[in-house]
């Protein structure tokens, strides 16, 4: 019959073996951790090397801002973000480089125009009606004063309307 045991020899080399194992693996990472971006004076090192200096100041606003504009009267920047978080617009303020207005919307992709009076700002709703229309994406207009936005009116495009490139 067999006898139940511990083979302390075969053990030892196993805990040996995960050891070295265990260590190199930490040696690896590192220098992979040093290499990480981080802040250095006047800006960001980069894993290769480069160093960022960004220009001007950070504004906090949401997730994945994808289009800027100008206010014709150059009194407001507006950002129309449209990431992970709620998407909307934020209005900063020319002169003191504050953020002064957020906007949520249902949803949003990059288009952005002014008319040509000033007093109106157009954004693209993306894909707000997908599920139950996908044909009609909305248009919010909003009237624009004093560097402040008002509160938007939703256009719908006809469902009928066709844009078919030539």
């Amino acid at each position: 019959m067999p006898t139940l045991g511990c083979n302390f020899k075969s053990t030892l080399i196993d805990y040996v073996n995960g050891m070295r194992l265990l260590s190199t693996l930490v040696l690896c990472a590192l220098p992979a951790a040093a290499q990480l971006p981080h802040p250095v004076q006047g800006g960001y090192d980069l894993p290769n090397g480069w160093k960022i200096t960004p220009a001007g100041r950070a504004i906090v606003t949401e997730d994945m801002v994808l289009k800027v504009t100008a206010s014709p009267d150059g009194r407001a920047i507006i950002g129309l973000h449209s990431g992970f978080n709620p998407h909307g617009l934020v209005v900063v303020d020319a002169k003191t480089q504050e953020a002064k207005q957020w906007i949520g919307l249902k949803s949003a992709w990059l288009g952005m125009a002014w008319s040509p009076d000033g007093k109106t700002l157009y954004v693209s709703g993306g894909n707000a009606n997908g599920k139950t229309d996908p044909q009609r994406a909305p248009v919010y207009e909003f009237s624009y004063a004093d560097g402040r936005l008002s509160h938007a009116t939703v256009i719908l495009i006809p469902s009928q309307l066709s844009f078919a490139s030539s």
